[in-house]
């Protein structure tokens, strides 16, 4: 692949074997047609979180294309306070300013880009009617569940990258998703893939680091990028969340990434 796709809703449906826009691969999930891309075709950087939410996939259907990645003001907040906190963004700028078609470094997305939802079995039995999640630890179970989901996507546009690009963001750093995407990033380039620390690991052409995910539901934000990693009074949770920062701003810098 010499570029990313344009910066744009995708014609996309390898997934998809009839003209439905939603397919159930798996008795509990369900995956909506709305590929897209944002940002730039030859980038340096690529952000990719897992798929879309429920938000952003009512955007896609009925709001402005630019506003759907990551989108709620909270969530691009989050998005500008993580990527500057991982030293990838100017204290002056903005994830806004980056999730737009002229954008020249970054390139956002999802692991699977269309929208993914799987069944909830404890809040369905609580509500008494199906409940569908798109975050949080459900989604680890996608790549047990739903591989063909995940093998189609990843092939498509994970494989080879624009030579352009030096950094590949995960957003997720939960150990089991951190591990789920190591072994597929390993089966995609498993000459000269290397694993490097806890949370980051590289092929012989760019670096993939793991960063928080900037979800509003996403409970440990605040400790990933704000808690001190020496300080003794803070609870063992913080104080791994914010290790995990540590070795991801390190590895950036190490890497010469860093730009602030």
């Amino acid at each position: 692949m010499s570029e990313l796709p344009d910066h744009g809703q995708l014609n996309c449906r390898i997934c998809f074997e009839s003209d439905s826009p939603i397919i159930r691969p798996h008795s509990k999930w369900i995956v909506r047609n709305d590929p897209g891309s944002w940002g730039s075709k030859t980038p340096d950087i690529v952000v990719l979180g897992f798929s879309k939410g429920a938000t952003q996939s009512d955007i896609y259907q009925n709001g402005s294309f630019d506003d759907v990645a990551f989108g709620s003001d909270e969530t691009r907040r989050n998005l500008t306070n993580i990527l500057r906190r991982a030293k990838l963004l100017l204290p002056s700028e903005t994830s806004d300013e980056k999730i737009r078609e002229a954008e020249e470094e970054f390139s956002f997305g999802s692991l699977v880009r269309c929208s993914c939802a799987r069944l909830d079995e404890k809040e369905s039995a609580r509500k008494g009617r199906d409940v569908y999640k798109t975050s949080g630890q459900l989604i680890v179970k996608s790549f047990s569940e739903i591989p063909k989901i995940i093998d189609n996507c990843s092939k498509m546009y994970l494989v080879d990258l624009p030579s352009s690009v030096k950094l590949v963001c995960f957003l997720g750093v939960t150990d089991a998703y951190i591990k789920n995407c190591k072994s597929l990033m390993r089966s995609l380039y498993p000459n000269g893939f290397k694993e490097i620390n806890g949370i980051a690991y590289k092929t012989n052409q760019f670096l993939c680091v793991h960063l928080t995910h900037p979800s509003k539901g996403n409970g440990t934000i605040d400790a990933w990028l704000n808690t001190d990693v020496a300080n003794p009074t803070e609870s063992t949770r913080k104080i791994a969340s914010a290790k995990k920062r540590e070795m991801a701003i390190n590895t950036i810098e190490e890497n010469s990434l860093a730009r602030s």
